[in-house]
């Protein structure tokens, strides 16, 4: 157990020959200087170390990163949680299961689980949103236009599995 931090990830959904659905993080944005330097050697996860603010004001959750040494890779918004929405359908079903990670780490691929809890999810509306993750995770413009789903969730506890290598 490392602690609660923020953490903002901007990911693609995979699965593998075994049929095994995950998720490949393509970066992932933490305040924590120690579970970013263990993330990346233990599991090749391109975690990266940002200045992270988290606030909750009037009803709406306001979250602002920029990551160190690369000030364009940053992102602030501002999301209003629907009271009393709770997100049942299939897109969420979809987005939030418990699968794992699928990884490329020292020539090799990994493939771990990972359990939670369902998230709490509620509708939100994005009050404000400046975003330069997504651009400098090899998606350009992506951020200009209108999400096809904003949800929100309170906070999610993860526990992973032992990573697994993949056959080659």
């Amino acid at each position: 157990m490392v602690g609660g931090f923020p953490e903002i990830n901007v990911r693609v959904y995979s699965h593998d020959e075994q049929g095994r659905r995950g998720v490949v993080f393509l970066s992932l944005e933490a305040s924590h200087l120690i579970p970013v330097l263990v993330a990346r050697a233990a599991f090749g996860f391109p975690y990266q170390w940002a200045s992270m603010r988290l606030k909750h004001r009037a009803g709406v959750v306001e979250y602002e990163t920029t990551r160190h040494g690369q000030r364009a890779a940053f992102s602030r918004f501002a999301v209003r949680p629907e009271p009393e929405s709770v997100v049942d359908d299939p897109l969420s079903h979809f987005l939030t299961p418990r699968w794992g990670f699928h990884e490329r780490h020292l020539g090799r691929s990994i493939y771990c689980r990972n359990e939670h809890e369902p998230w709490p999810l509620r509708r939100a509306q994005v009050e404000h949103l400046d975003d330069g993750l997504l651009e400098a995770a090899g998606f350009p413009g992506l951020a200009g236009r209108a999400p096809d789903s904003v949800l929100y969730a309170s906070a999610v506890t993860t526990q992973f599995a032992a990573a697994r290598r993949l056959a080659l």
